[in-house]
């Protein structure tokens, strides 16, 4: 019997190699290939999890065999496509038809995920009534109860302004390093030849690839060029980019965009002639079979951390978020605790000063993922984890939330489209700004080098078939505020109306000119500023423990301040707070209806 089975295997895979030996002839002779062909070349690439192709290839299949099965298909590849509208209409038509229960199910999700809460309510509870033993019921009431609280968010939503950035259809994962933007954008690239000896040659007449831009944004909009320069047939995603503080090196997302292998995290450092030959990291990070992504980096413990997302083992479900310590080299990397990570996805996490911002599908949200908030406490990550609020969260997938001053913020969405990811930019209002905790003791952390280890063979892996390069890169002390006297400055921020205050005040004068001007008492606010950079490193300050810490331009630089106070005693009091904690230039500045005019020495 035995022989027999594995007779029967041995002839199966014949047939299947004798079926794919012919349709790759069709397809090098440009012949049209039959229906059964473009069925086995479908159900192969959905083998491979390259659903757009597939989907192309039903699509074809429909017009020559519009069956209920062309349709299902079709229904399942659009809804893994974030297709909702075309997706919600294929599983429309299956509703008819009983041997496709879960077509009711998907129907009521992707009009969940399109907002139409209302609708969707009514699907799932038709669904818990026709199908109460279906598995997916305790789904279903769980989709019912996210309902109820997605319309508790919309009756309380912040202010805050949302802007679709025009012509970033197909954009991803936006950061601020310096005064650049970079960002991921799809360009096109060349077909190779192996590629046109495959399936994908029947579906892809032009092949597009993310690649990290880099730019300004003006007047809402982007102009970019491409950071790093790869093979013009090189069929890889490449997104996601992260810097260090002192922005000499980038991490990054790496994804083979045709064949079905794990995304992996690479760096690329900062050299005169361009960025170095991007390496990955070794498998500590990028663990063999498992897919990691969406990295970030942060200071903790006087140390440089990624944080990231990973679907290995031992995480709750799907992708976890990790962080991993650098010392030498990447240590083993630690899972977040459970109150972050859920059964569900968690991606794109992002710290900034003290807190950690990430998205997720298993938090009481609006829909798909939404961005999340929670307080950074390093190592234990058990702080409170609360939704940003709507109308920056909506119901479809919002990701890579990215701010460096809590007020202006980039984010992912395909709330517009369905199908594709844009960029939006959010402003919010100060009096809805999502506040960094207050804590008892401010402490300064300085970054530790990241550049003193040159690569190991062990750990980090060479990209291409080239010998590895070693990178060699000089110690470098923690970045430090630019030198240089604010009170000086031609171009300090004294408005002409304003000739009450002069560019510079001692305490002394500036007591008397309240009390000859009391009028100005509520209309003054302080500030200290703790550190101006013309390279700003964020993660530099993230051990400082304060109320808030904000970031404003002046002449060039990004100035970094905290607190806001109409009292000289309380600014006096945090400005000492952040003496105490090292910073030893702190000093207070003015404002007057909302625009600097001067600071204040202590003589």
């Amino acid at each position: 019997m035995r022989g027999v089975i594995l007779m029967l295997l041995f002839a199966v895979l014949c047939i299947s190699f004798v079926s794919k030996g012919q349709i790759m002839r069709r397809i090098s002779t440009n012949e049209s290939l039959t229906l059964e062909q473009k069925v086995e070349v479908a159900k192969d690439l959905i083998e491979r999890k390259q659903y757009y192709p597939a989907y192309k290839m039903y699509l074809d299949i429909y017009e020559s065999s519009p069956d209920e099965k062309s349709i299902y298909q079709l229904a399942e590849l659009s809804r893994k496509l974030n297709y909702y509208q075309k997706s919600s209409s294929y599983y429309k038509q299956l509703t008819k038809f009983p041997e496709y229960p879960l077509a009711l199910f998907y129907l009521a999700e992707m009009n969940l995920f399109s907002g139409n809460y209302s609708e969707a309510e009514q699907l799932f509870q038709q669904f818990i009534r026709q199908y109460p033993q279906a598995a997916e019921v305790n789904d279903a009431k769980n989709y019912l109860d996210l309902i109820e609280n997605a319309l508790n968010i919309k009756q309380q939503p912040i202010d805050a302004a949302i802007n679709l950035i025009p012509d970033t259809r197909n954009t991803t994962a936006a950061v601020i390093a310096g005064t650049d933007i970079y960002y991921s954008q799809p360009i096109e690239i060349k077909v190779s030849e192996k590629l046109k000896r495959t399936y994908y040659n029947l579906v892809y007449d032009t092949l597009y690839a993310l690649r990290i831009m880099q730019g300004q944004v003006s007047q809402n909009n982007i102009n970019g060029s491409q950071v790093m320069e790869l093979e013009e047939d090189d069929h890889y995603n490449v997104a996601n980019p992260a810097f260090t503080s002192d922005q000499d090196r980038m991490y990054f997302t790496q994804c083979n965009l045709i064949e079905d292998e794990p995304c992996k995290i690479y760096y690329t450092d900062k050299r005169s002639s361009g960025w170095s030959k991007p390496r990955a990291l070794g498998e500590q990070i990028n663990m063999p079979g498992t897919n990691n992504k969406d990295v970030s980096v942060f200071y903790a413990d006087g140390a440089e951390h990624i944080i990231f997302s990973s679907d290995r083992a031992g995480g709750n479900g799907g992708y976890d978020i990790w962080y991993s310590r650098k010392e030498s080299k990447f240590e083993s990397p630690v899972h977040l605790s459970s109150n972050i990570n859920t059964e569900k996805d968690e991606r794109s996490p992002y710290i900034l000063f003290d807190s950690l911002f990430f998205s997720s599908e298993g938090h009481a949200g609006l829909g798909g993922f939404d961005i999340y908030k929670t307080e950074f406490l390093y190592p234990t990550f058990d702080g409170e984890v609360n939704n940003i609020g709507y109308p920056i969260n909506s119901a479809a997938n919002d990701l890579y939330y990215f701010t460096t001053d809590y007020y202006n913020a980039y984010f992912t969405s395909n709330r517009n489209t369905g199908c594709c990811n844009e960029l939006f930019q959010a402003n919010i209002r100060k009096s809805e700004q999502i506040k960094a905790p207050e804590i008892d003791e401010p402490v300064a952390v300085v970054p530790k080098d990241i550049g003193e280890d040159e690569p190991d063979v062990n750990e980090e892996i060479v990209v291409s078939n080239e010998p590895a390069i070693t990178v060699e890169t000089p110690t470098k002390e923690p970045p430090a505020p630019q030198e240089f006297k604010e009170e000086e400055s031609p171009t300090a921020f004294i408005p002409q109306k304003n000739v009450l205050f002069p560019p510079v005040m001692t305490y002394t004068e500036f007591r008397s000119l309240l009390s000859k001007n009391p009028t100005l008492v509520g209309d003054v606010l302080l500030k200290v500023q703790i550190g101006a950079y013309r390279n700003p490193p964020y993660g530099y300050f993230a051990k400082i423990k304060t109320f808030e810490i904000v970031t404003e331009n002046h002449d060039n630089l990004t100035k970094f301040l905290t607190g806001n106070y109409y009292n000289l005693v309380e600014a006096e009091k945090r400005r000492t707070e952040a003496v105490r904690a090292g910073i030893n230039d702190a000093f207070i500045a003015v404002y007057y209806n909302g625009q600097r005019v001067s600071i204040l020495r202590k003589m």
